[in-house]
């Protein structure tokens, strides 16, 4: 579990309703609410390690196969892949 750099949400690994393990990146309010999945839709792949960057985005490893990959999401949903 990880704070937004503003303080304003909080992230953290679940698993999706229909998987075993966690590797799907969720974001909820810090003041409660209802947690949404940022990666399910958007990356499909296990998220392993991640980090807040002050912009409020998120940097983060993924698995594709047997490499990890770097991705950039945004709390909005947008997600920009590394060249």
């Amino acid at each position: 579990m990880k704070i937004s750099p503003d303080g304003k949400l909080v992230s953290f690994a679940a698993a999706r309703d229909d998987g075993p393990t966690p590797h799907d990146l969720w974001l909820i309010g810090s003041e409660g609410g209802v947690a949404r999945n940022l990666t399910g839709a958007s990356l499909d792949r296990p998220v392993g390690n991640y980090h807040w960057a002050k912009d409020g985005s998120l940097t983060l490893l993924y698995a594709e196969g047997f490499r990890n990959k770097f991705a950039v999401v945004f709390p909005h949903g947008r997600k920009e892949g590394f060249a």
